[in-house]
């Protein structure tokens, strides 16, 4: 939880996926069925639908928010870490997070920020501690492990 992380432009993905986050995250809505295990999120049984209309179905996951490990692009989208344990060891999900200061979104972050520095609104209002879990709830983007990400709708603790 002590790493660093400065907002950078990044790479051409980082921007898509930024903008294909962005397309996703509505209003927030009720959260689904009980909370999957991180690992079954970026499973092939959960995969977005391919083209169309059809929206990628809601899901929920427990976990803790991780500081980016080398730097964190923001624009209206954050993307951060969720992973199964404190240490950030065990399974993870990607998390992007709207920036804003309402409930569900992440305030843009200064240069050289710190997990101190993070504010991350739950419901109601409340900040998230980054030292707790939190269940986060949205669909998920990315038609493999790898680009398997959150786009975070709501986030409770």
């Amino acid at each position: 939880m002590g790493r660093k992380g400065s907002i950078a432009a990044g790479a051409v993905g980082l921007l898509a996926l930024a903008s294909a986050t962005f397309t996703f995250a509505g209003c927030s809505e009720a959260p689904p069925a009980p909370a999957m295990p991180l690992a079954q999120f970026c499973g092939d049984g959960n995969k977005p639908p391919l083209g169309g209309d059809k929206k990628p179905a809601r899901a929920q996951v427990e976990g803790y928010v991780q500081m980016p490990s080398l730097f964190v692009m923001c624009d209206t989208t954050c993307l951060f870490m969720v992973t199964q344990d404190r240490e950030g060891k065990g399974a993870r999900v990607g998390a992007s997070f709207r920036v804003g200061s309402s409930d569900g979104h992440l305030e843009r972050p200064t240069n050289n920020f710190t997990a101190s520095d993070v504010k991350l609104h739950a419901r109601e209002g409340k900040l998230v501690d980054l030292t707790k879990p939190v269940k986060i709830s949205g669909h998920r983007i990315g038609q493999d492990e790898k680009s398997c990400v959150m786009v975070v709708d709501r986030i409770e603790q």
